[in-house]
């Protein structure tokens, strides 16, 4: 099976997405305008990563001659503005279009003319895969005429990389919650910052590490001052994704306090890696959690509440090893990165199905 991906290549996805299906025989390439050029994968690099919505609107005839001669059975655009965009004017079929999640939650807010294209990139996709229930709920509100189309293909975990490990050197005493996400608002770590000021009140020995870069950089070292946080807390940048295991691991609790969030997949590996999760009780979170079984729901924009929720699970030993627990198996079982290779697979097999059913048809 030949298929082409229009995606940005950068994006650790991609590169996890690309790995795993071509073990499964697929000859995939990737047509980006996000190039990796780590020689990981057959990239075509079309435009580069400064090009501006209107841009691909005129590229996408560049894109199709592009798409034509790699000769693919199938075309599979990741993100439904940008590359479906790519994707739905290839007029390539079957085509394949997977929903990450403020493409479908964002950006059709921000005007007319988005909300048009997103709709109008939807309509054209034979199958999308979104990643979660909530965004598939979204995404068919949305546009209404996919609603039969879509299906639930989550991204998947390593669960062998992502696994518990004891952490050589760390002070027993010390009680270390983290977190890794792009600082920016929608994230939600002012609420983290806030919350945490109120559990050091009454945990002294409590740490704060949090994993990323963004925009919001300055303003959250600004509040942690604010709050008098000094050295408990700890902006540690970007860490690459080759070494989240290892930063996983040196962590007691996992918080996500984010006020939307289509899927989470970093509440997936600190699951993976047997640390218990409170996470705001938002999009798809809650599924990830399965309700709250597997982990800690929160209201949003809370920091009492987080905060109450935080010193709770960090003063009760069995509830933390309960949940510790339970996520990993709910990880290892629903969203292993074998299981949600399996789904693209059938989604494949599903798309060349009925376009041989078409063909003969047409015969």
């Amino acid at each position: 099976m030949k298929v082409v991906f229009l995606a940005p290549s950068v994006s650790v996805h991609t590169h996890k997405w690309y790995a795993a299906l071509t073990r499964e025989g697929v000859d995939l390439s990737v047509i980006t305008s996000h190039p990796a050029g780590d020689g990981s994968m057959k990239e075509i690099t079309i435009g580069n990563s400064d090009l501006r919505a209107a841009a691909y609107f005129a590229t996408a005839g560049k894109v199709r001659r592009a798409i034509l001669a790699c000769k693919p059975d199938i075309v599979h655009a990741h993100y439904a503005t940008s590359y479906g965009w790519w994707g739905a004017r290839s007029r390539f079929h079957p085509y394949v279009l997977s929903v990450w999640g403020s493409d479908i939650t964002v950006t059709p807010k921000r005007s007319a003319l988005a909300r048009w294209v997103s709709r109008y990139n939807l309509r054209a996709a034979d199958i999308v895969c979104a990643t979660s229930e909530y965004l598939a709920r979204k995404a068919s509100d949305l546009c209404h005429e996919v609603s039969s189309r879509i299906t639930v293909v989550p991204f998947g975990i390593d669960t062998e990389r992502f696994k518990p490990r004891r952490v050589q050197g760390k002070a027993e005493s010390t009680i270390v919650i983290g977190t890794a996400r792009t600082l920016h608002t929608i994230y939600g770590l002012d609420v983290l910052l806030r919350s945490f000021r109120k559990a050091l009140d009454k945990l002294p020995n409590l740490r704060l590490s949090i994993a990323g870069e963004g925009h919001e950089l300055r303003k959250l070292r600004h509040l942690a001052k604010f709050v008098n946080l000094g050295e408990s807390v700890c902006f540690l940048g970007q860490i690459p994704h080759s070494d989240m295991p290892a930063f996983l691991n040196t962590l007691d609790l996992f918080v996500i306090p984010s006020r939307e969030e289509a899927f989470g997949v970093a509440a997936l590996e600190a699951m993976s890696c047997g640390v218990p999760v409170i996470a705001s009780n938002v999009g798809g979170l809650p599924e990830i959690l399965d309700g709250g079984k597997c982990g800690t729901l929160v209201p949003p924009d809370d920091p009492s509440a987080l905060a109450h929720a935080m010193i709770q699970m960090l003063t009760d030993s069995n509830l933390r090893a309960g949940l510790a627990a339970s996520g990993r198996r709910r990880v290892v079982e629903h969203f292993a990165e074998d299981r949600c290779v399996r789904l693209q697979m059938e989604v494949y097999e599903r798309a060349m199905a009925a376009k041989r059913v078409l063909t003969s048809a047409g015969n």
